[in-house]
């Protein structure tokens, strides 16, 4: 029953139990139902694999340095909610996008301390001695400081195409997702009038009228609104 910013932190053991009690009583059946299966091979799968291995480096990083096991309790513990949201979004909710996308920010930062263990590499760990020898004269000690940006620059150049990657957004594994504006055009359309009141839609049509008492077009105006071609 723990609710983000209301309940006390001290529900969130019990909460977490209580949800993960539920999620193992989902037959099978149900979790694959409505194109559950499907979504899952399309959606959750793929992310498997990378997710492991961005949580197996992360953990490694916070592993060492100083404060190591208040870094790894801290992140942990703020992971935990996220994994079985997660969890439940795949096993209750059936992998549908909309609920995989509300507990994926767990794998942005399995993913972002992942980068930053493997681009700052000894430094992030603060183990050894300044540089000695060869690397002292060969000006690797010199770009030490530009190696963040170097990493955030290579970073971008994955997730944006430049590289060809499995970051890439034209990586082959990726897959559209398919959406509809029929639903909110409904909504539009009772609060303007031009439809009888749906049940389905009434509490979203109140609250367009919030929009249309301002002066506002409740359809909206970014790319020509929801009827645009």
């Amino acid at each position: 029953t723990y609710v983000w910013g209301r309940s006390s932190p001290l529900e969130i053991p019990a909460t977490l139990m209580g949800i993960a009690e539920r999620s193992s009583h989902v037959p099978t059946a149900l979790r694959d139902a409505r194109g559950g299966a499907i979504n899952r091979a399309r959606f959750a799968v793929p992310w498997l694999a990378p997710g492991l291995g961005a949580g197996l480096v992360a953990l490694a990083g916070l592993a060492f340095g100083r404060r190591r096991l208040v870094r790894a309790a801290v992140v942990v513990g703020l992971a935990l909610p996220w994994l079985v949201s997660l969890k439940g979004a795949i096993d209750v909710q059936r992998s549908f996008p909309r609920f995989l996308g509300s507990a994926m920010p767990v794998l942005a930062l399995g993913l972002g301390l992942a980068w930053a263990t493997l681009a700052s590499g000894r430094a992030f760990w603060q183990l050894g001695a300044p540089d000695q020898g060869w690397r002292a004269w060969s000006g690797w000690s010199r770009i030490a400081p530009l190696r963040p940006a170097l990493a955030l620059g290579l970073l971008l150049a994955l997730l944006l195409g430049g590289i060809p990657s499995a970051l890439s957004p034209l990586a082959t594994w990726r897959v559209p997702i398919g959406a509809s504006l029929a639903s909110l055009q409904r909504s539009v359309e009772i609060a303007r009038g031009e439809r009888p009141g749906d049940p389905r839609y009434n509490s979203c049509a109140d609250a367009l009228h919030s929009d249309i008492r301002a002066g506002l077009d409740p359809a909206g105006r970014l790319y020509g609104g929801i009827y645009a071609d």
